[in-house]
């Protein structure tokens, strides 16, 4: 049953939505495009410099009130990936899911289907962003994986000293896509539990917190480069935010199977 319910997931979940991962094109044609379009140098245009301008979210806030500057490409980089979660756990817990539920009389089996779908169907719209970032900055810039010390410093204006290649791997490939897959688990939780609109709605939520507060416990922080400790000293370190995505995840997990066995589905 579960290779079965995985083998319709990799289908129908990330094979036939493959336009749900076009925006996740531009997302990433942006991050090296918006360097060429200031004047950077070709040096300057790498991969980690486009991925930065993807996930740099903003810094750490003096007043609430400068939280009306978010950077909407930031917040619109989220809402998507969050609207195309829903949207496929919704059409498939009324098809699919109903048929699994009533004649085969596997929801775990389902859920867990799900669980390993939502890794995947992340990973994917990553993999994607970086993609078109790395051929984009191969065109118009180095495509090195590399940072100028004088655009981190300087135009950045970052405070801790300039990130070796495991630290870019680290910081700027890893933690944000495992936080993105944690929030995605616990929206899709949300959404068996309550509905897809109760998904999005919280995922947005934790993301307009998370740029008014900076602190371990929101875990939207986390996408956020301009709030890691390798930006700056009041930054979030990586090992906590790891964990605390980790427990997320599995709260989801956990909360999503203790749903589903008393959930109505007719």
């Amino acid at each position: 049953m579960i290779r079965y319910l995985l083998i319709g997931d990799l289908k129908n979940g990330i094979g036939k939505r493959i336009g749900y991962l076009i925006p996740a094109v531009f997302f990433g044609f942006y991050g090296a495009m918006i360097l060429v379009l200031q004047g950077a140098g070709s040096e300057t245009v790498t991969f980690p410099a486009a991925i930065f301008e993807c996930f740099q979210g903003m810094h750490i806030l003096n007043t609430i009130e400068e939280v009306y500057s978010a950077p909407p490409f930031f917040i619109l980089l989220h809402t998507w990936l969050a609207f195309a979660v829903s949207a496929y756990i919704y059409r498939d817990l009324k098809e699919r899911g109903k048929v699994v539920f009533i004649r085969c009389r596997s929801r775990i089996s389902w859920w867990v289907s799900k669980s390993v779908w939502i890794v995947g169907f992340v990973f994917a719209y990553y993999l994607t962003i970086w993609i078109s970032a790395f051929i984009t900055v191969s065109v118009t810039g180095e495509g090195s994986f590399s940072l100028s010390e004088a655009w981190w410093n300087g135009y950045c204006m970052a405070e801790g000293n300039l990130p070796g290649q495991m630290e870019i791997v680290l910081y700027f490939l890893i933690v944000p896509f495992v936080t993105s897959t944690a929030l995605a688990m616990m929206q899709m939780f949300l959404s068996v539990w309550l509905s897809p609109i109760a998904g999005i709605v919280g995922q947005v939520f934790i993301l307009l917190l998370s740029l008014c507060y900076c602190t371990v416990w929101l875990p939207g922080n986390y996408l956020m480069l301009r709030r890691s400790d390798i930006y700056t000293a009041q930054g979030i370190p990586p090992l906590p935010a790891l964990l605390i995505d980790l427990g997320i995840f599995l709260a989801g997990l956990i909360g999503g199977m203790a749903v589903l066995r008393r959930k109505d589905i007719l």
